[in-house]
């Protein structure tokens, strides 16, 4: 399982229709790209000090889940707003991802920010990361299936 019912292999019809379910329920909403998804987190959820929005979206192959891409942002972002950066949201998002999944992330060196996260359990590799100043972006990917899709690639 990956988070709220979604996991790798789900196929696609079966993850538009629960995600279609879970609108119908006003647990998702429609996201702002295409085929993304929003889930937020409301005030006073003891996981983040304000709203967050969580948007996703899935990568398919062979019309199954095997990655999925997630950004976190904080609704009262501003660029004025410093408590509302990435970087701030960042640690609030390692906290919940390690509530949900146990254990810690480990800091991993990254390109453009000071440090990113990395966790693998199983098949399951997750990343945390700043994409700017406004979002943090967390990758799952399916490791086995990441290995057949380089393979099926040579």
């Amino acid at each position: 399982s990956l988070f709220m019912g979604i996991h790798f292999g789900m196929e696609s019809k079966d993850y538009f229709d629960y995600c279609l379910s879970m609108n119908q329920q006003k647990k998702f909403t429609h996201g702002s790209g295409s085929g993304e998804v929003d889930y937020m987190f409301e005030e006073g959820n003891s996981d983040f000090k304000s709203r967050v929005r969580m948007s996703f979206a899935p990568e398919m192959y062979n019309d199954k889940i095997h990655k999925l891409k997630v950004r976190f942002q904080y609704l009262n972002w501003a660029p004025w707003n410093k408590k509302s950066h990435s970087d701030q949201l960042m640690i609030e998002v390692k906290t919940l991802l390690e509530k949900w999944y146990g254990g810690q992330f480990i800091k991993v060196k990254h390109p453009k920010y000071e440090v990113g996260y990395a966790k693998i359990d199983g098949n399951r590799k997750v990343t945390i990361e700043q994409q700017d100043e406004q979002f943090v972006l967390v990758s799952y990917t399916d490791l086995f299936k990441e290995k057949e899709l380089k393979k099926n690639k040579n």
